[in-house]
């Protein structure tokens, strides 16, 4: 972390006026930056979602965020042009993790704009989604903040979860593209999902419930599928 550096969750008008300055600064010299976008950065002000980083007491970075169910949108994140390209993007980004883990969210997801910056959110171990069926951009992105089970490449293991990247009446012609052992000491399954692709079930060899993916949660889970598939611990545990 930076010396005599911080995050405000709830900054003042002091640090908003600090980042009009270099925000309007840019786009003057460059007309590039997100001041384009600040009627957003206010409306996230006033609505207690603007952090912001701060380097010696002054505002030198900002993310605009939004809940989801388990997962944090982070809408635009900018650092001060003049401090760019010394590492101060990832210690932001380290603070935001930290943050949003310890309140209880499970993921980061954003869309990568510009497309320029796609090579920065890989560096931070963010993975491109996977074709969802929607009208999602191929530059969205994710990163767990929790420890994840890892699908495995084979489907020989007696207890197990597969998910198609289709619906139910489609699925006898592919097989599953993802697979999840279930086992003891399980960690949770975080996958982005469209809700209506197939999800089955595997107890003992045994078919234990298979549907898509929302109504699998509704008949025997409580599990979030939007626009992640997020089953808990305790579910997986329940299972095994």
């Amino acid at each position: 972390m930076m010396s005599n550096s911080n995050i405000l969750i709830q900054p003042t008008k002091i640090q908003l006026d600090e980042i009009h300055f270099w925000l309007k600064e840019e786009y003057n010299k460059t007309h590039q930056g997100f001041y384009c976008n600040w009627p957003i950065i206010v409306e996230a002000f006033e609505k207690d979602r603007l952090i912001t980083f701060q380097s010696y007491n002054k505002a030198v970075g900002f993310v605009v965020w939004r809940a989801g169910e388990v997962h944090i949108d982070i809408d635009i994140m900018e650092i001060a042009p003049h401090l760019r390209h010394q590492g101060i993007g990832r210690t932001f980004e380290s603070y935001i993790n930290l943050h949003f883990k310890e309140a209880g969210f499970t993921a980061l997801k954003l869309f990568c704009e510009p497309r320029e910056s796609e090579n920065f959110w890989r560096k931070l171990g963010f993975i491109k989604f996977p074709e969802r069926g929607y009208s999602i951009s191929d530059l969205t992105f994710y990163k767990p903040l929790i420890s994840c089970l890892e699908p495995v490449s084979e489907s020989s293991f007696s207890n197990r979860i597969e998910l198609w990247n289709c619906d139910p009446y489609e699925k006898n012609k592919y097989p599953p593209i993802w697979i999840w052992e279930i086992k003891n000491n399980l960690n949770p399954i975080l996958h982005p999902v469209n809700c209506n692709w197939n999800l089955r079930v595997i107890i003992n060899n045994n078919l234990f419930t298979e549907d898509k993916v929302k109504y699998v949660g509704e008949k025997k889970w409580e599990i979030d599928h939007s626009p992640f598939l997020y089953i808990r611990k305790s579910v997986l545990r329940s299972l095994y």
